[in-house]
This record gives structure tokens, sequence and C-alpha cells, in this order.
């Protein structure tokens, strides 16, 4: 389940540019009336490392098309090469400026990331994902992984190459309604094929400054939350809800029309079992597709794989309950692969997208859209 974040990632990413010359990506924000930038440290390392600094050479600009400058090093000098992250005091209008969390440790390995980045192939900044479980490299970095197709660009550049820019760009909890920012991007490493992004942990950034707001609470977050607290309603008031469900006249024929399939697909004893799985998948289904329709390009993608599939003759025919049973299987992977292939390259997990997929069949039984005729 993807929280708000995402729709306002925008207002808290920035781009440096050293003597006039783009050099990487960064995060503004505001804190007590402050304004802050974190960036990769590398980014502005030319300018930074030499003494005098001329601080006069570096521009920020943010997404809005606004400019600061900056009016102090906050990050601690011998920290630097080794965390690859710099925090600085910004000098600018910091109307608008948005507030920023902070985790007080590394992201969890099942967490899921996003980022918003610019790089010299990605001319208009972007939004990734992370895929996979995250790698915790040691205290200091972190490894998330992300399409390998943005690893190269049309030139066959790999890596490094292909996305110079890329660093400094924030990243964020997908699973939460703040703005969470628990890392920065630093490089890519050798294995850019497999789609591996390393990034400096922000939370040392607490113990520069302790009046960062934290956000140590690390439950909550994506489909496995949403999984046990489905379980709990299932335990605690699912026959509560079923009947309820049931008994609401406009869900009359819908349930009839459930309760004739499956009794055509499955023996007597099973029958009842299934009936709540449906209904449950039908009810939760329905509510992480009102959260996925407040992101505009996760219910394009949804609807596009909905429409491939709706097309399709959804009358089974069949001669026994087993190979009924069996066709129903098969429609159901089919939709489940397709809504795969358009969802998981935008975020979103396998768990999230079986709910999704089983929501959708539960529906097709009711309105009679998928059928068994003998």
């Amino acid at each position: 389940m993807i929280g708000t974040s995402i729709n306002i990632m925008k207002d808290v990413c920035a781009h440096v540019y050293l003597n006039g010359i783009f050099s990487g990506c960064a995060i503004i924000f505001s804190n007590n009336n402050i304004i802050y930038l974190v960036t990769a440290f590398h980014v502005v390392k030319p300018i930074i490392m030499h003494e005098p600094i001329n601080l006069e050479c570096i521009a920020i600009q943010d997404e809005n098309g606004r400019f600061f400058s900056i009016s102090s090093i906050r990050s601690d000098k011998s920290s630097w090469e080794k965390t690859d992250i710099v925090m600085c005091i910004l000098n600018g209008p910091i109307d608008g400026l948005r507030d920023l969390f902070f985790l007080s440790e590394s992201p969890k390995p099942h967490f899921k990331l996003m980022s918003r980045v610019k790089s010299n192939s990605i001319k208009q900044p972007s939004a990734i994902f992370s895929l996979h479980q995250n790698e915790n490299v040691n205290n200091d970095f972190f490894l998330f992984t992300t399409d390998k197709a943005l690893m190269e660009n049309s030139s066959g550049d790999v890596g490094a190459t292909a996305l110079k820019g890329i660093s400094g760009s924030g990243v964020f909890l997908m699973e939460h309604n703040s703005l969470v920012l628990v890392g920065i991007i630093s490089s890519i490493p050798d294995e850019a094929m497999l789609g591996k992004i390393k990034c400096c942990c922000t939370s040392a950034l607490i113990k520069l400054e302790p009046n960062l707001k934290k956000h140590d609470d690390q439950s909550g977050y994506g489909i496995n939350n949403l999984l046990f607290n489905i379980e709990l309603i299932r335990r605690e008031t699912m026959e509560k809800t079923i009947s309820s469900w049931e008994s609401n006249p406009e869900n009359v024929i819908f349930s009839n029309n459930i309760d004739r399939k499956i009794n055509e697909l499955l023996p007597d004893y099973k029958v009842t079992a299934e009936k709540i799985k449906i209904v449950c998948n039908l009810l939760n289904g329905n509510s992480l597709l009102n959260e996925i329709s407040k992101v505009n390009f996760l219910k394009s993608a949804y609807e596009q794989a909905n429409v491939i599939f709706d097309g399709r003759d959804l009358n089974v025919f069949f001669s026994d309950a087993s190979s009924a049973h069996a066709e129903y299987k098969k429609i159901h992977n089919d939709y489940m692969n397709i809504l795969a292939d358009k969802l998981i390259p935008l975020g979103m997990s396998r768990d999230e997208i079986l709910l999704l997929s089983s929501k959708d069949i539960a529906t097709w039984l009711g309105n009679c859209d998928l059928d068994f005729i003998k």
C-alpha cells in the first residue's frame, strides 16, 4: 500500500549546481524556521574541500524553480569521507518548504523504499522504487534494488556512467503518509546490472542535529501490517462481517451468484470456508484499491491490466468439478501475472497484487462476468 508521501516527495527534492553545472541531487526541508539541505558529500566535494571554501560557487534549485545559497556547512568534517553525507544550512525562501522525519536507525530489510531522481540521462525527475529486500552494508550504508532497466542509457552506458547526477537523491519510506527520510543515494556499485543502489544512512544526522524530527516507530508499514490486520479481523469478527454483508439487500444477488459457483467448484465441506475467503478478499481488496486510486500512475496501470483481461471470454465449460476448478485456478493465475507485469515495476509487492487479483475474481464471480457452464 503506497502512502500519500509519494505525492509530496517532489516538494523536498532539489538539484545542486557547481559553478552553474549540474552536479547532483539533494533534499531540502524546513525545521524550526531553518532551511536545511542534505546531499551526498561527493556532490559538493570539489568546492567544500578547498580552502578557503567559496560557498557562492554552489547553487541549489528546488523543483519549484526557486534558488537557494549555502549559509554554512553543519556536518562534521571528519565524517564526510566515511559516510558520504553532508548537511548544510541554506539562505532562501522558506515558504512552502516541508518538514521531514528521520528514522533513528537503518531501514529494515522488508521496508519498501522510494526515491525521486534526476541524472544526465533522466532529464525529468522521476520516481523509482525498491523491488526486493534491502541489504545493510554497515552502520553507514545500505543497498536497495530497483528496476535494472534504469541502469543504462540510450548510448549503452550502464551504472554510474549512465546515471551521473543521481547521487544526493533522497530515499524515503514508501508505505507511509509522512515523508520519512532514511537515506541518500551515494553510488551505484559494480553490480549495476542487478539494479542495486548504495545509499548512506541519514540516521547519523540525528546525532549531529538533535532538533531533527525523529520517527522511531518502525512498525505498521506495508502489506505485512495490512495482512496482520486482515487476519485479526478474520479471527475476531469475520462471521459477523460476512453475515452483515450477506444481509444487505444490495448484496443478495451478488452473494447468490458466488454461492452457486463455489458449489459447482468445491465439495460441500469446503464451501463455507471458501465463501468467507472470497468475501474477505472482496472487502479488503476494495480497501487496497481505494488507496491505490489515490496515486494516478498506479490507478492507470491497474485499470490497463483490468481492461486487458476483462476482454476475454470468462465462460468456463466443464464436465466435472475437478476440470472446472482447474480452469478457475488458471484464470486466477493468468490475471495475477498480467497485474504483476504492470504493477511490480511500479513498486507493488506480489502480496498486494494477489489481494487485488483475488478481489477482482470475487467481483467477477458475483456479477457473472466469470461463469461456469456444464
